[in-house]
């Protein structure tokens, strides 16, 4: 798939989505709180800002997920790259397209946090990421007048929400998922 125009002029992103063992699980973080991160808190995939460093999207994921769970990527686990998504934090801040990277791995890998940027890391079922009673919605209250509250798609797993870009990411992951045999 071409990245549109618009794509290609935002600046850039990438996320590992880490599926590994039997049945197979999915890999998610909770991002340390900090002030000025506008998805502070917030459940999400390992990943971050693509660096002049990085020779392309996937070179970022593989470096973020490394710098940030301890977790090593090979390029040989990729099975797929999902088509790219734009982020968006509120108003003051420019868009963000995220691409998506997804690996495969045999068996659940060690996690090691990197506790400035990690709380938490945690793996979820896939079978509990397609459950429908996991569905629910996040409501977030309005930032200006005349906006009371907002609901987004999101799902609940363990006191978790997965909602906004992961869920996204996420939801888009899950509708693919059939093409796969061992997924």
């Amino acid at each position: 798939m071409e990245p549109s125009a618009e794509h290609i002029a935002l600046p850039g992103a990438a996320v590992a989505l880490i599926i590994a063992g039997a049945p197979p699980q999915l890999l998610l973080i909770r991002r340390a709180a900090h002030p000025l991160d506008p998805w502070s808190g917030h459940v999400a995939l390992p990943g971050g800002r693509i660096d002049p460093g990085d020779t392309n999207s996937l070179h970022a994921a593989i470096r973020e997920t490394l710098e940030e769970v301890g977790v090593v990527l090979e390029q040989s686990f990729l099975r797929t790259t999902l088509p790219p998504t734009t982020a968006f934090a509120g108003t003051a801040r420019p868009r963000l397209q995220v691409d998506a990277h997804v690996f495969r791995l045999p068996d659940l890998p060690g996690v090691r946090i990197a506790i400035d940027e990690v709380a938490e890391a945690f793996w979820i079922p896939l079978s509990e990421l397609k459950n429908p009673a996991r569905a629910t919605r996040h409501i977030l209250a309005g930032q200006s007048a005349g906006i009371a509250q907002t609901h987004f798609p999101a799902l609940e797993y363990e006191g978790r929400i997965i909602w906004g870009l992961t869920y996204s990411i996420v939801h888009q992951f899950l509708a693919m998922t059939s093409r796969f045999e061992d997924f």
